[in-house]
């Protein structure tokens, strides 16, 4: 079942490479040999200019997700640092309750 939905896939695709190279080769055609190599270099520019954006998605989504568990990495730890900072103080105020207990007592 994969194989065939990779298969289709990957037939669709070579299909629409064939009709881009098609429509390409008929521009090529209509135009006159003086405009063929701006067009081409035309073609290049924007061809540069796709790369360079799917690139630059690329870095942007990962960078993003790296700042992500970062952020989450330092959530947990003021989490767990308050946790310990309420906890110790609670112990502490209950040591000092102790205290003075045992030094009324005593007097």
């Amino acid at each position: 079942m994969r194989s065939a939905l990779t298969h289709q896939l990957t037939v669709a695709r070579k299909q629409a490479m064939r009709a881009t190279r098609e429509k390409h080769i008929q521009i090529l055609g209509m135009l006159p040999a003086s405009a063929i190599p701006r067009h081409l270099e035309n073609m290049r520019e924007q061809s540069a200019v796709t790369i360079q954006a799917v690139w630059r998605g690329h870095n942007v989504r990962r960078d993003f997700s790296q700042r992500k568990h970062k952020i989450v990495r330092v959530k947990s730890a003021v989490i767990i640092q308050r946790c310990v900072s309420v906890t110790l103080s609670v112990i502490g105020s209950l040591l000092f309750t102790i205290l003075l207990n045992i030094v009324d007592t005593n007097y």
